[in-house]
């Protein structure tokens, strides 16, 4: 989905977006992966969700804390990347996972 995704936007003139990932951290090495050799300036992170999420799509404070840190290490400012410290929404995560999120962002 990520060559796809990309494919797309070059289709269409687009070589910089923002977009959320899932909380999978392979979403986001996927779509950085994709922009590298293209050159697009692409900002995006994998999501934080904790809580108000099926099963699945959840991750707890401390696992998105350290997937997001790996992540940041691995893409952020190389080439043309930049990630994005993403919380979901409000109410997808704990106060717990957002003060983490604010503490990685502060770092």
């Amino acid at each position: 989905m990520a060559r796809a995704f990309h494919d797309l936007l070059l289709a269409h003139g687009t070589t910089t977006a923002v977009a959320f990932c899932s909380v999978h951290p392979g979403s986001a090495e996927a779509f950085f992966a994709e922009a590298a050799p293209r050159n697009m300036c692409m900002i995006g992170g994998k999501v934080m969700m904790d809580r108000n999420a099926p099963d699945g799509l959840r991750d707890t404070a401390q696992q998105s804390y350290d997937e997001s840190e790996a992540l940041i290490a691995s893409w952020h400012d190389k080439g043309r990347a930049r990630y994005a410290i993403s919380p979901r929404f409000a109410i997808t995560s704990t106060p717990e996972q957002l003060g983490m999120a604010g503490a990685l962002a502060a770092r």
